[in-house]
């Protein structure tokens, strides 16, 4: 068999490379009448689904059999220009001047009652009206995709911060490329489920780096679509032809052309309200068939790209089959300015080879959207030269050229240890701040914690110095890490000294597989969900005389399991023996002493009508954790898994188990919850999130106090920025060891509301509405009620924070509690 096998080869080697060898190279440059040249132009021969894109110098060239084509130029903005093409035994050179499309003006319409309507909005009804067709009918497809980015630095701060700013890359001006990467990879799309292989992937001054680039991304922007959500902003982004879109734009023809006997019109597209999430610019609809032609849209910040100043998107719609058109060149320009950093940079997409409509085996599309191939970024030059469909501008080969020389230099030990020589200077401020002392060369860290951002003060130890040191050592080829944690912390006032100590090892990245062990004396919250803020508490402490916070010593030493066994199942453990002791106040200094308040004992916490103090007790307790996220979304790179979302709720189940005897161990209980939460985008209308669950002790001979089932309250002006926790519900009181249902749920408006009042609109706030339910068999049914204001103060041009919300709780239908809150959050 094998013999056979040979013996064929060796027959039809020479046919092989004769094929290849035949292959002819179409090549030129493509400008304006002026000579000037046209950037990312489109070329494809006719009733072919083979070409290219130009590069920006509008340079081009194609690979063809021998033989004769009709060559097609585009470019938006100019007339298609097409050129009967030989190509027999040599290649081919033609360059090509485009003149500037020749638009024909069209007649005004005069409706009923004299009101004038412009001839764009029927050409947008009927493009509305074909819009399902075309979506459905590109819903199955495969393509080659070759997408090349690059972000170029305009200007950055000298400093920041006191710190010298230091771009590998960048000159001494401050402009440079930033990132410069292409890739080649397979693409199958089969409405809603995509799957990309990326084949080969470079990236500028970065021997193993792996391209950021992507086709999945590219394919978001399909203005079929009535709503994009390319993850730039929270409600996605209105197509010029959506089903509603007449509520969102206004359109003007512009005028009428001829392509290839084909009438297109050109329409400029006005948004109605500057701040809706819409584009602004042109959209090209062809005539008769009302299918896209081709888009020259512009989003800005008004339109709610957050990150970016401008985002422009052009697209070139190519016959790829019969009466199927799709995007042959797909084209991103931006633009941005954050923290004195200015830059600007482009993503291009040459989409080629389409089929439509292969017949895909069952269970060709899984979880996997993106697949890099091993090697991928290990391809020569050599392999560049030959799969490269867009040459590179002299810019692009220079950048190339010098980071790959630099590249050496960076990795080598000698410039490794001349930057940690100069960054690992011990400074006087760092006693304050903190320290890190790194050797990049070996991948390896030792840091200091900052002791200005963990002083505290509480009832209990006083005044707290609280610290942490950490070594950090990771293995970039495997990603695999290690690391060991130690918590230093003495209360003044207590007098007393607490270590924590940790080791955590990752083995298994692509499966999230960690192990950790972690010991020694520590103070915790009988809450382990730590529901009260230290800082929170230090402020209430030393100016309202209160003393939430409420702590106990645990001598305890634990390990943890944790590791997605499945795509979207994780499971986790924690075995944990602790000698809990209880603490008692031992300072009542406060800065204002208010008359008729006391601080409150801190071992008797109110319970119900009574309350309940914890002895010195022994506990051994297991904690089991399973998540499961169906048909969960996931890219995969070598030794990386990187999870997405799922369309549909994850299934949460906690199980905790006091386990007797051993040890001296007293708790005996059975603890089990089941849940189910969700992140939902709801497009236009906003964002929703919900968490409900339900909990009960199985088995309860022996409860203490930290292992009651405790939830997220708050008493103090400052809200959580967790879902799951309540913004007016005592902190203990109505903690439980019996059933219970509990449920959170927000919807976040993003605008939806507000960006129809006028000031509000200015002001760029947005709304958030809320509810929170939590039953037990003493408290009865509690329900809280919140509506906020969200994204009150602007830092910069990009970062908005802060958060207002109005609360009322509800218990039994009576209202009992009602409050504004403030919050810090992005």
């Amino acid at each position: 068999m094998h013999i056979r096998i040979a013996f064929l080869w060796l027959l039809l080697f020479p046919f092989t490379v004769t094929a290849i060898a035949q292959t002819l190279r179409l090549s030129g440059k493509i400008t304006d009448t002026q000579g000037h040249p046209l950037p990312f132009a489109t070329v494809y021969p006719e009733q072919t689904t083979q070409g290219t894109t130009a590069n920006g110098e509008g340079a081009y060239f194609l690979n063809l059999k021998p033989g004769t084509y009709r060559m097609v130029y585009r470019y938006i903005g100019y007339q298609t220009y097409t050129q009967t093409i030989t190509l027999t035994d040599q290649p081919l050179t033609v360059d090509v001047q485009l003149k500037q499309e020749s638009l024909q003006l069209a007649e005004v319409t005069v409706r009923p009652k004299g009101k004038y309507e412009d001839p764009a909005y029927p050409i947008i009804r009927n493009a509305i009206k074909k819009r399902k067709f075309y979506l459905e009918g590109t819903s199955t497809f495969a393509c080659d995709a070759y997408v090349k980015g690059m972000v170029r630095l305009l200007k950055a701060p000298k400093k920041i911060m006191g710190q010298d700013v230091n771009i590998p890359g960048v000159d001494s001006s401050g402009k440079g490329i930033l990132y410069l990467s292409e890739s080649v990879s397979k693409f199958y799309f089969q409405r809603p489920k995509t799957k990309e292989v990326l084949i080969s992937s470079k990236v500028s001054g970065s021997n193993n780096g792996f391209s950021l680039n992507n086709a999945v991304s590219m394919n978001q922007w399909n203005f079929y679509e009535n709503l994009m959500n390319p993850d730039l902003n929270e409600r996605g982004f209105v197509s010029p032809i959506s089903q509603n879109a007449l509520l969102f734009y206004e359109y003007k023809l512009i005028g009428t052309s001829t392509e290839n006997g084909q009438t297109v019109h050109k329409i400029e597209v006005i948004p109605r309200h500057k701040t809706d999430p819409v584009f602004r610019g042109f959209i090209y609809i062809q005539e008769g068939s009302w299918r896209i032609h081709a888009t020259d849209l512009l989003l800005t910040r008004d339109a709610g790209v957050e990150a970016l100043d401008t985002l422009s998107i052009h697209q070139i719609h190519i016959p790829v089959a019969k009466d199927v058109w799709m995007p042959g060149t797909m084209e991103f320009n931006y633009r941005f300015n954050v923290f004195g950093f200015k830059a600007d940079g482009y993503f291009i997409g040459s989409l080629t080879g389409y089929q439509m409509n292969p017949p895909f085996e069952r269970g060709f599309f899984t979880g996997e959207i993106l697949k890099v191939e091993p090697g991928s970024n290990k391809k020569d030059s050599a392999y560049w030269r030959q799969v490269r469909p867009v040459p590179l501008t002299a810019e692009e080969i220079t950048d190339y050229t010098r980071k790959d020389s630099l590249s050496k230099v960076w990795e080598s030990k000698e410039y490794q240890d001349s930057l940690d020589t100069k960054n690992n200077k011990f400074k006087f401020l760092n006693a304050l701040t903190g320290y890190t002392y790194r050797n990049s060369y070996r991948n390896w860290s030792l840091g200091i914690g900052s002791l200005l951002n963990n002083v505290q003060y509480n009832t209990v130890e006083g005044l707290v110095l609280n610290t942490d040191l950490t070594y950090n050592r990771r293995d970039e080829e495997t990603r695999k890490s290690f690391s060991v944690t130690n918590n230093l912390r003495y209360g003044f006032s207590g007098r007393q000294f607490y270590i924590r100590s940790g080791i955590r090892y990752l083995y298994n990245p692509t499966k999230s597989g960690s192990i950790q062990i972690n010991g020694g004396r520590s103070v915790s919250q009988f809450n382990h969900l730590d529901p009260v803020p230290y800082l929170v508490n230090t402020f209430y402490t030393l100016l309202a005389e209160r003393n939430y916070l409420k702590l106990y010593e645990k001598r305890f030493a634990e390990i943890t399991w944790r590791q997605e066994i499945l795509n979207g199942l994780t499971l986790g453990g924690v075995l944990e023996f602790a000698r809990r002791l209880p603490l008692e106040n031992t300072t009542r200094f406060t800065f204002r002493d208010i008359e008729e308040r006391e601080f409150t004992p801190n071992n008797r916490l109110p319970y119900g009508l009574d309350s309940v103090r914890m002895p010195v007790h022994n506990a051994l307790v297991l904690r089991l954790g399973l998540r499961f996220n169906f048909r969960q979304k996931y890219i995969s790179r070598p030794n990386l898994k990187i999870n997405l979302d799922s369309p549909y709720p994850t299934l949460y189940v906690q199980y905790r188990k006091g386990i007797p005897g051993v040890l001296g161990s007293k708790a005996d209980f059975d603890f089990l919850r089941v849940g189910l939460d969700k992140d939902l985008r709801l497009g236009l209308f906003g964002e929703s999130r919900f968490d409900v669950s339900f909990g009960t002790f199985l088995r309860k001979k022996e409860i203490y106090l930290p292992d009651f089932r405790h939830f997220i309250g708050n008493q103090t002006l400052i809200a959580n920025n967790q879902l799951d926790a309540f913004y007016l519900l005592d902190y203990y009181r109505f903690s439980t060891v019996s059933d219970y249902w509990e449920g959170h749920y927000e919807h976040h408006f993003n605008g939806f509301i507000f960006n129809k009042i006028p000031l509000f609109k200015q002001l760029r706030w947005q709304e958030v509405v809320g509810a929170h339910y939590l039953r037990t068999p003493y408290l009865g049914n509690y329900l809280e009620l919140t509506a906020g204001v969200d994204q009150l103060l602007k830092v910069g041009k990009v970062l908005r924070v802060g958060r207002l919300d109005f609360a009322a709780a509800f218990n039994e239908g009576r209202r009992v509690r009602t409050g504004i809150l403030f919050r810090i959050g992005f």
